[in-house]
């Protein structure tokens, strides 16, 4: 909704006006405020605390790409995984088909658009049908899988199904969570869990595993304390997939988690921003800071504005977006100031 004040200098009362982004809504007519129907009120509202929506991937309605793209699905389901070019093409398949995108024109509009949702699924029968064969393929592969390098590299691939990544490969990552993981292994596992992971018990396993690794003294306990920064980028988009893309995902997130992944990446935040590091990383730390705040939606009492120590990292975030910002402008990186709005 936006809202319109217009006021002009010793002429009275502001002239108000809401307008929905939607035009449907009241067949389009402009909604007034009027004074001469205000009455006092005894009972103010009680201030709200927001938190963003669930995102969902933009994908084309045609499944142009994807339907193009069937003949090397056809050419992954005739290989075997003893073939020496086995993972090329699997990395062709993820690449062009998993992770790709095409530009599109749909109602009167220009865009890039996914060939999949972040479940997934493709849009026509069709590209269902193709999405169906991949899976079983892969499903079938990973049962074949002997050494724990080759299910590793599939793992992190196969991933890229999002929710609908066959259940044996959900499962080898849930086991491998029991295990101590060397820090390489661990962001692999842990960002293709973020991706896949979709019921209540892995959301809570996910959250609890990156909140221990991400402890300081529990690292120095296990001998961690010369390896990388303990809140690496792989955990940070682990969580913010399952905030994200899963509906009631936060619920799994407890409260002193929650505010710990706030802290950590706050301190990565500003180490970024006194190097001028305004890239990716630096912005998938705002994208993450922005989601935690669904947490909101289970536990009011989580990121309290009168908790002055609690909110302190989105206070300070926002500071440093207006230094991204200014920054950036001056060297005109078009695109990343666009982000920094």
């Amino acid at each position: 909704m936006d809202v319109s004040v217009r006021m002009r200098p010793a002429s009275g009362l502001a002239r108000v006006e809401l307008n929905p982004k939607d035009d449907s809504f009241l067949e389009g007519e402009r909604v007034r405020l009027n004074y001469d129907r205000m009455r006092r009120t005894e009972n103010l509202p009680k201030r709200k605390r927001g938190w963003p929506p669930i995102q969902e991937l933009v994908t084309d309605p045609s499944d142009s790409n994807l339907i193009e793209q069937r003949v090397l699905v056809a050419r992954l389901e005739r290989s075997s995984v003893n073939d020496q070019q086995y993972f090329n093409i699997l990395d062709q398949v993820v690449g062009r088909i998993l992770k790709g995108m095409t530009f599109i024109t749909y109602a009167h509009e220009q865009f890039y658009a996914r060939n999949i949702d972040q479940d997934g699924t493709a849009c026509t029968e069709e590209g269902k049908n193709i999405i169906q064969g991949l899976i079983n393929k892969l499903e079938v592969d990973f049962h074949k899988v002997g050494s724990q390098n080759f299910a590793d590299k599939m793992a992190s691939r196969i991933t890229w199904l999002y929710t609908s990544t066959p259940q044996n490969i959900i499962d080898y990552l849930r086991n491998n969570f029991t295990h101590q993981l060397a820090p390489g292994r661990f962001n692999r596992f842990v960002e293709a869990s973020g991706r896949a992971f979709n019921q209540p018990n892995d959301f809570k396993l996910l959250f609890r595993t990156i909140a221990l690794n991400t402890d300081e003294r529990r690292r120095l306990a296990i001998g961690q304390q010369n390896n990388a920064l303990p809140f690496p980028i792989n955990s940070q988009r682990a969580i913010c997939s399952s905030l994200m893309y899963r509906r009631e995902s936060e619920k799994y997130l407890n409260h002193e988690d929650a505010v710990s992944f706030a802290k950590h990446a706050l301190k990565r935040l500003r180490s970024a921003e006194q190097k001028n590091n305004f890239n990716k990383l630096y912005f998938q730390l705002i994208r993450l800071l922005l989601y935690l705040l669904r947490c909101r939606r289970s536990n009011p009492s989580c990121f309290d504005p009168n908790n002055k120590k609690e909110i302190m990292p989105f206070l300070d975030a926002i500071e440093s977006m207006e230094k991204a910002r200014k920054h950036l402008s001056i060297r005109n990186q078009t695109t990343r100031t666009q982000k920094a709005y």
